[in-house]
């Protein structure tokens, strides 16, 4: 009898990986230990185990403010990243949902960015992450056929422009020109009523009822209090405001870093650290119940193990799941399995989750 099992890492920014359980329960309540220490990604040398299927979670590349500014002149996109691709004569464009389509006319000829959207910076990541990927699990693995084959790929992004262009351009680097024949993927994207792939407090009165009770508590708590009163002192010396969260600033400065527009000098390594880990907690701190992990992300949480569990019962042929989503995407979703490190999750960072095959583990039969 075979059993299977899955492998969870986590990849930041151009293949660094941090594993974080050699083995897990598809469940909000699994516990899962943390190393810090991350590494390279490295093929399981155990010829008792043959991968069967890898699911990939991603928040979006580099992106402008979400807000319009006098900077959004400074930030480097692509008017139209399907106009782009057509002048590279690259592969032919996923099938993006109305709402992009949309955008997409709305912003044609325009020289400026409009805010929220993909830089060049971001199409490149994924591009390059996408690659990476190509090499791990095509010619590493020989789990993905060399050239695109719809029924191996599951695609799915939420309805943002950033998140849809993100999947485009991983998906041109996981299968180049030269791999893909005439062929279009297709991409799904649930209306915006419907998602699932990030916290909806604002249509749950529930659970906007019980993020709001875990926060008075924790600010009620006086440690806390003192140590984001000292944050907003260090922050306020630095030039930089807080508006109202930790996450809009750091989301705010990382922003600027990949764009490359000058920051404060006063933004000192250890003040980014710190801000970073403010937002991350503040992660925590909005998901930090098993009601609300459920009712925030436990949908999607449905949505990625049961395309697992199908593998696995051998009742799909997909091996490769993309889920093009968000900062909240991610954060919610390693706080389902208590996998959150308390850091903000950075710019185009990834969590893999592998699943394996082996023959080798068998039950026995009670004598």
């Amino acid at each position: 009898m075979s059993k299977f099992l899955t492998v969870v890492v986590t990849m930041s920014m151009f293949g660094a990986f941090n594993t974080l359980s050699h083995q897990m329960k598809i469940n909000c309540e699994e516990k899962i230990p943390i190393p810090h220490d991350k590494v390279k990604y490295k093929k399981i040398d155990d010829s008792s185990l043959q991968l069967q299927m890898v699911s990939v979670l991603t928040r979006h590349g580099a992106r402008c403010p979400l807000s319009k500014s006098s900077e959004l002149h400074e930030y480097k996109c692509y008017p139209s990243l399907l106009q782009h691709i057509k002048e590279k004569g690259e592969v032919m464009p996923l099938q993006f949902s109305k709402n992009y389509l949309e955008k997409e006319k709305e912003n044609a000829g325009s020289t400026i960015c409009y805010p929220g959207q993909l830089t060049k910076k971001g199409v490149q990541q994924f591009e390059k992450i996408g690659s990476e990927f190509r090499e791990i699990y095509v010619h590493q693995h020989n789990l993905l056929s060399h050239t695109f084959k719809q029924e191996e790929v599951y695609l799915r992004s939420t309805d943002t422009p950033r998140s849809q262009e993100s999947a485009q351009s991983f998906f041109q680097g996981l299968y180049p020109k030269s791999a893909v024949k005439n062929q279009v993927a297709s991409l799904y994207v649930l209306p915006e009523n419907h998602e699932n792939m990030y916290p909806h407090p604002s249509g749950c009165q529930k659970l906007k009822r019980l993020k709001q009770e875990f926060e008075n508590y924790f600010n009620a708590n006086a440690d806390f209090r003192r140590d984001n009163e000292n944050l907003n002192k260090e922050v306020e010396k630095a030039g930089l405001k807080n508006r109202g969260s930790w996450g809009g600033l750091y989301n705010s400065i990382d922003c600027k870093k990949y764009a490359g527009v000058k920051l404060s000098e006063k933004l000192t390594p250890k003040l980014w650290s710190d801000i970073s880990r403010a937002s991350g907690y503040e992660f925590f701190i909005a998901n930090n119940s098993k009601a609300v992990c459920r009712l925030s992300i436990g949908r999607f949480v449905g949505d990625f193990s049961s395309l697992i569990e199908k593998r696995a019962n051998s009742n799909s042929p997909v091996k490769f799941a993309l889920y093009s989503g968000h900062d909240s995407s991610i954060g919610a979703f390693l706080n389902a399995y208590q996998a959150f490190d308390y850091n903000h999750p950075p710019i185009a960072s990834t969590v893999v989750v592998e699943l394996y095959k082996s023959d080798e583990f068998r039950t026995k039969k009670n004598k």
